[in-house]
């Protein structure tokens, strides 16, 4: 089977402490020599901006969240924004990626950027951000309809930061909302 060996942080963590994990597959034999590398919790410190210049007037930084989370299980990180749209997401004990929390009217994540480069979909642990925001989406919508065969899908589409709400509703109605690639 699959297995993840970690050296996880303790709580409250001490200065110094260090985090690491590695996926092992084990099958028949015994797994020998095995590594756990450790590091520091990084910290992921940035700026919420959005591509219209200013922001809105009816927001306020401090009513918004910024996250960092992976497909690990058990991590997740967030911070709230700044009255001067400032975060600082600590504590990062796996390259993570950005994503906003809580919600955010209608605006959207159109990129992330560290040193001027686009790192959108890049996983992050440490450095310095901005997170730029835009209202520039587009809507796909129909209605979901049952296979010929007689069956019904209950399922909805997959989570993505390009997709949101992407389930029917009771009248079978999809509307997904898209976001800036």
């Amino acid at each position: 089977g699959r297995y993840l060996v970690e050296k996880p942080i303790e709580e409250p963590h001490a200065p110094g402490d260090e985090y690491g994990s590695v996926a092992v597959t084990i099958a028949d034999e015994s797994v020998a020599d095995l590594v756990v590398r450790t590091a520091a919790p990084g910290t992921l410190r940035g700026r919420v901006s959005f591509d219209t210049g200013l922001p809105p007037p009816d927001m306020k930084g401090e009513d918004f969240g910024v996250s960092a989370g992976t497909e690990q299980p058990g991590f997740f990180a967030a911070s709230q924004v700044q009255t001067d749209w400032t975060f600082t997401i600590e504590d990062i004990t796996h390259p993570a990626r950005i994503a906003l929390s809580g919600w955010w009217n209608d605006w959207e994540l159109k990129e992330v950027t560290l040193g001027g480069v686009d790192a959108t979909d890049a996983l992050l642990s440490t450095g310095d951000v901005e997170v730029v925001l835009t209202r520039a989406n587009a809507m796909i919508s129909g209605v979901v309809i049952d296979d010929p065969s007689g069956t019904r899908s209950t399922r909805g589409f997959a989570r993505s930061r390009h997709a949101r709400d992407p389930r029917p509703d009771e009248s079978r109605t999809l509307s997904l909302r898209l976001h800036a690639f």
